[in-house]
Order: structure tokens, then C-alpha cells, then sequence
């Protein structure tokens, strides 16, 4: 009887292998939605995207594709824009803060912040970056408004960038392996239930069951993350302050010179200081040994000059 169990456990632990993997290969390349005036095509509600284009073509014309009767394969794509903007010094981290306002007022079921930060080095040089997750239908209205938003700020866009990630087959190999892993945990419970098995092999078939049920938990939530991905698009905005040139060159070294005399001032006479206190000992010494010198040295001068008077 222990060797029937066994040997059924076994049996469905070679079933989940066996049902692993397939459908991932089946998945089709749709083509990348282009970025035109700061806006993309986005995907539908649920991250997918059917394919369309040259194939749906040559599916309506006669004697066409030898697949065209097939069901639309979906995809699973996701997004993510960029965008630097540049803004007067004093409008950067404004701009920001009016970004990130939008997204926290549309709700986490719309638009998450992930993260925020800004950095200030004087009055003319200012930085801010901003990175939100949302939804295409906010994030169409969001991206669609931008330009204008950053024009009435006294800003301008720089730069802009899409790029995309095919995640159709980690999703649907996660799918097969979640498919397969609650069939193999369907028979160990059903297995379970047999009331010939002895202590041994249910012992044996709980620590499978919850190395299975383990197993089922950590691909839902992978799957989760994954889909998470392709519902909600990433934006990273980038903020900088404009580089001017003033037009009065000549006058900005004395200008600055001007205002860092203090400075200039306060470094000069630490220096000096320093140059002090490290000297300061070796004075100690050399001060005595400069006099004693000197008293040698007028002596000997006094000897000569009494040996050439008697001479």
C-alpha cells in the first residue's frame, strides 16, 4: 500500500513537469505603439494588446494568410516613458510638486507615486525627478496634456522616450506553471481524503501538499507583479533648470571675487594660523640656538680682534 502512494505522488509530481512550459511559444510580436507629440497608443484596460497591422491585411484579401481564421493572439506589453523637461530655476521644483499632486489626488487605483526627489545647489541650479505608475486611461490624459502644462509653466520638453517589454511569455509560462501546480494539489487532496492510507503516507502527502501550495503562492504573486507591470505604465519625469549665459561676461569674475572676499578673507588667515601653531615648537628650539650661535660667533670675532692688536 506505502508504494502505491508513493508511487502516486510520484505519478502527479511528473504530470506538473509534463504540463510546464508550452504555451509561452505561441505568443506573437505586436508592433511598439510610436510616441508622436509626446503621446503613444496605449494598451487596452487589461495590458493586452491584439495584433493588428500588416497581418490583419493580408487576412482580409483574398487567398491571404493561411492563419488568418486563427483567434488574435494576445500580448502582455509594458511601457515605460521618459521625459526631461527644463524650467527657470525658480519653476522646477513647483512643476514637480504640481505633477505629483495630479497623481496623488487621481488615487492609488490610478496613479502611484514610487518616488520623488529634488536638489538645490545655489539660486540658479535646480533639479527634480519624479516616478509615477498609472493607468493608461489617466496616463492618456496625463501624457496628452503635458507639453501644454509645461509650455504655461514656462518650461519646454528637451527630450521624450518610449520603450516597451514583451512580458507575454513569463506571463504564460507563470499561468501554465500555476495551472499545473493547483491540478497536482487537487489530487494530493483528493488523495488525502482516501481513508486506506496509513500514517506514514499522509504524513508524506501533507509535506508535498504544502510544498506545492508554497510553490502556488510564490508564482501568484510573481503573476501579480507581472501584471502589475503591463496594467499600470511607468513615467519618469525629469526636471533641470536652464544653463543662461548673462551678457555682461567682464563683470561676473569681479562680481564674484566681490562676494567671496569674506571667504578668500577666512581661508587666507587660517592658513596663516596654521602655518603658527605648527611652527610654534620648532621655535622653541631654534630661537636658542639662533642666540647661542651668536654668542659664539661675537666671541670668536672679540678673540681675533685682541690676537691682531697684539700682533
Amino acid at each position: 500500500m506505502k508504494s502505491f502512494w508513493m508511487t502516486a505522488v510520484l505519478g502527479a509530481a511528473l504530470l506538473l513537469a509534463a504540463c510546464d512550459g508550452g504555451p509561452a511559444d505561441r505568443t506573437e510580436q505586436a508592433p511598439a505603439p510610436a510616441l508622436g507629440g509626446y503621446m503613444a497608443d496605449m494598451p487596452e484596460e487589461d495590458g493586452s494588446i491584439v495584433v493588428t497591422g500588416s497581418r490583419a491585411q493580408r487576412a482580409a484579401e483574398p487567398g491571404g494568410d493561411a492563419m488568418a481564421g486563427a483567434p488574435a493572439l494576445q500580448q502582455f506589453i509594458a511601457y515605460t516613458y521618459d521625459f526631461q523637461m527644463q524650467y527657470g530655476s525658480t519653476a522646477v521644483e513647483p512643476a514637480m510638486d504640481a505633477h505629483r499632486e495630479a497623481c496623488m489626488t487621481a488615487g492609488p487605483d490610478v496613479c502611484q507615486v514610487v518616488s520623488s526627489s529634488s536638489f538645490s545647489r545655489n539660486e540658479t541650479h535646480a533639479q527634480a525627478r519624479l516616478q509615477i505608475r498609472a493607468a493608461p486611461d489617466w496616463l492618456e490624459a496625463f501624457l496628452g496634456n503635458l507639453e501644454r502644462d509645461v509650455e504655461e509653466s514656462g518650461g519646454e520638453i528637451v527630450s521624450s522616450n518610449m520603450s516597451s517589454t514583451d512580458l507575454s511569455r513569463p506571463i504564460l509560462d507563470a499561468e501554465a506553471r500555476l495551472n499545473a501546480q493547483r491540478a497536482l494539489r487537487d489530487r494530493l487532496t483528493a488523495l488525502l481524503e482516501r481513508d486506506d492510507a496509513d500514517l506514514a503516507d499522509l504524513v508524506a502527502l501533507e509535506r508535498e501538499l504544502a510544498r506545492v501550495q508554497g510553490g502556488i503562492e510564490s508564482i501568484e504573486s510573481n503573476l501579480r507583479n507581472l501584471r502589475a507591470r503591463v496594467t499600470m505604465s511607468t513615467v519618469d519625469l525629469a526636471y533641470s533648470s536652464r544653463v543662461t549665459v548673462t551678457g555682461d561676461g567682464a563683470v561676473n569674475p569681479v562680481t564674484a571675487a566681490l562676494r567671496d572676499v569674506v571667504r578668500n578673507f577666512s581661508r587666507a588667515l587660517g592658513s596663516v594660523i596654521t602655518f603658527v601653531a605648527m611652527a610654534a615648537p620648532w621655535l622653541i628650539l631654534i630661537i636658542p640656538a639662533l642666540w647661542l650661535l651668536g654668542r659664539w660667533r661675537r666671541r670668536v670675532n672679540a678673540r681675533k680682534r685682541a690676537e691682531k692688536a697684539a700682533g
